[in-house]
């Protein structure tokens, strides 16, 4: 479930043109870029060397089997909670929404402690899903000019304070839910 809130949280609220127009110093570019990732446009800049275009095809690719995976667990969850829903007692559920917050909460904790070391908690993110020495640039490279290591350690605190709200609020609407079945005496 962590990841599927973290996947979701960085399509709604990191991967637009709202967000990058706030926090790059080129947003057309990084419009451009983001939409490429995402399979939305077919180009990068022009101002992309070759090794920065390879990269940004990796990272594409990454992009959509993340959101293969982010949509088939999405579709799982519903589908799971719809089945609980219809064949459990209603007050159950509540162990599926504060297994799922206590479980990003941890996670939370986890990637918060490691991007302490932000540098650290990068190269490790990087590694197990890139060619060695192919997503490591200058500071002189149009996609570090572009993206930063300060637009994403901004990215991250906003992913992780937004699965935060997103994970808690469905709690809170989970236990205001429990309480109308107690008083409307829905449970059985």
């Amino acid at each position: 479930m962590p990841l599927v809130v973290y996947l979701g949280a960085a399509r709604l609220f990191v991967l637009n043109e709202a967000y990058m127009t706030k926090h790059t110093a080129e947003p057309d570019a990084a419009i451009q870029t983001i939409d490429y990732m995402l399979g939305r446009g077919d180009s990068l800049p022009d101002t992309f060397s070759e090794r920065e275009a390879t990269h940004m095809r990796d990272v594409r690719k990454l992009t959509r089997n993340a959101a293969i995976y982010f949509y088939l667990m999405l579709t799982f969850m519903v589908g799971a909670v719809m089945l609980w829903l219809s064949t459990a007692e209603y007050r159950n559920i509540r162990w599926l929404f504060l297994g799922g917050a206590l479980a990003t909460t941890l996670f939370t904790v986890v990637v918060a402690l490691a991007s302490t070391k932000f540098s650290s908690f990068w190269q490790l993110l990087h590694q197990p899903f890139f060619p060695a020495g192919s997503w490591q640039f200058g500071s002189e490279d149009y996609l570090i000019i572009l993206f930063p290591l300060s637009f994403f350690r901004q990215a991250v605190t906003t992913i992780i304070l937004n699965s935060l709200i997103v994970t808690w609020t469905a709690v809170v609407i989970e236990r205001c839910l429990n309480l109308v079945a107690k008083k409307k005496n829905l449970y059985y």
